[in-house]
C-alpha cells in the first residue's frame, strides 16, 4: 500500500471515507471486533449496508477462510469501499455489490450477516440525504433493524448467526421483533460510553433451536469513569484492529 492515502488507518487495511456521508466511528469499530470474538469461524458472510466497506474487511481479516459479499447502495459509500476492498490484501475473498440489500438476488445462505444498520428513529432529518439514509431507520422502508432481521431469518443458514449494533433503548423493541421472526438472541453486550451510562447493545441473533439456551449478556465500558482512556477491556477486545491502542 502506497503511504500517507488513508482517512483512517487500522493495523491490516485502511479506510478512504472521503465520498461516504458515515465515516467510521466505534460502532462499527466496536461491533467488528466483537463478533470476531464471539462468533467461531463462519465461512459464508454477509455484510449488508458496508459503507466504507470496513466490517467486511474486519471479518476478512479474521475469519482467514471466509468468503464475503458486502452489499451498498450510496454511491459515495460504494466509491470508497471499492477503493479500500481493492487496496486491501483480503479483497479477493470480499465480493462488492452495489445494489438495494432488500432486493438483491442472493444467491448463498451465511452463516454469519453482520450490519451496522440505520436506526435513528426521531422525525429529525438530516439535510444530507445520503447521511439521512445512513443513519435513520425509515421503518416503512429502507434497510432498518425490522428489514434486517426480516433478512436474516429468510438468509441465515441453520446454524447461521446476525450480528448488529443499536441504540440501548430499543432493546425491548428488539427482543419482539426477533421473537416475530423465530429468532433467538444467543449474545447480547451491553456497550457504556463510561462505567454505568449504556448507549449502545451489540447482538448475536439465531434460528430458534429445539433446546433453549440462555442469552449470554455482558457490559463492556469503552472509556474509565474518568473518560480519558479506554478501558484495558475495550483495549483488549479492539487491539488486533486499532494501531496504538
Amino acid at each position: 500500500m502506497e503511504p500517507n492515502i488513508w482517512d483512517f488507518e487500522l493495523k491490516h487495511f485502511g479506510i478512504r471515507q472521503s465520498s461516504t456521508a458515515m465515516k467510521v466511528g466505534t460502532d462499527s469499530i466496536s461491533l467488528g471486533a466483537w463478533t470476531a470474538h464471539t462468533v467461531q469461524a463462519p465461512n459464508r458472510i454477509l455484510d449488508l449496508g458496508t459503507g466504507t466497506g470496513i466490517l467486511a474487511l474486519m471479518m476478512a481479516q479474521s475469519y482467514p477462510l471466509a468468503e464475503i459479499d458486502a452489499i451498498e447502495l450510496e454511491d459515495g459509500a460504494y466509491q470508497d469501499a471499492y477503493y479500500n476492498i481493492s487496496n486491501s490484501i483480503f479483497g479477493k475473498r470480499i465480493s462488492l455489490h452495489h445494489a438495494d440489500a432488500i432486493n438483491f438476488p442472493y444467491r448463498y445462505k451465511y452463516d454469519l450477516i453482520i450490519s451496522n444498520p440505520p436506526y435513528y428513529t426521531a422525525d429529525i432529518y438530516s439535510s444530507n440525504r445520503e447521511r439521512h439514509i445512513a443513519r435513520f431507520d425509515r421503518q416503512e422502508e429502507g434497510l432498518g433493524i425490522r428489514t434486517l432481521i426480516q433478512i436474516a431469518q429468510r438468509l441465515l443458514d441453520d446454524s447461521g448467526v446476525l450480528s448488529f449494533i443499536a441504540p440501548y433503548n430499543r432493546l425491548n423493541e428488539i427482543r419482539q421483533l426477533a421473537a416475530e421472526a423465530l429468532l433467538l438472541i444467543n449474545h447480547l453486550c451491553i456497550l457504556d460510553s463510561y462505567p454505568g451510562e449504556p448507549v449502545r447493545i451489540m447482538l448475536i441473533l439465531s434460528k430458534q433451536q429445539k433446546t433453549y439456551i440462555p442469552t449470554q449478556e455482558q457490559i463492556l465500558s469503552i472509556r474509565t469513569a474518568s473518560g480519558e482512556v479506554y478501558t484495558s477491556e475495550y483495549r483488549s477486545l479492539v487491539s488486533e484492529f486499532l494501531c496504538g491502542i
